[in-house]
């Protein structure tokens, strides 16, 4: 789906639907699948209208970790995220990459 998708209808798509918490979960996704031409037009529609939003909006209650991405504002609250991103050993905050950290749960 990703290689059929274009930044011009997808910048039309944005303005017409002005949903922002679906634009920067899209974003995030685009990103992590190196569609960064993509992720680059979403990032500048939102400009300043990110706020802190959880990845998953129904999260189960078993995740002990949660990786948040400074970049688009989001805490990926996934299962399969949270322990790809968890350090085994230490079981402590862990940063991967310049934009994620990974802490407990609360």
């Amino acid at each position: 789906m990703i290689p059929q998708m274009q930044s011009s209808k997808l910048r039309g798509v944005l303005e017409a639907e002005d949903e922002t918490t679906t634009a920067q979960r899209l974003g995030f996704i685009l990103e992590a699948q190196g569609a960064d031409k993509l992720a680059k037009t979403i990032r500048a529609w939102l400009a300043q209208k990110l706020a802190w939003i959880a990845l998953a909006t129904r999260a189960p209650e078993n995740v002990k970790t949660i990786a948040a991405n400074n970049r688009w504002q989001i805490f990926a609250n996934t299962m399969s995220l949270s322990r790809a991103l968890k350090d085994p050993i230490q079981d402590r905050p862990t940063r991967v990459g310049p934009q994620i950290l990974v802490c407990p749960a609360v």
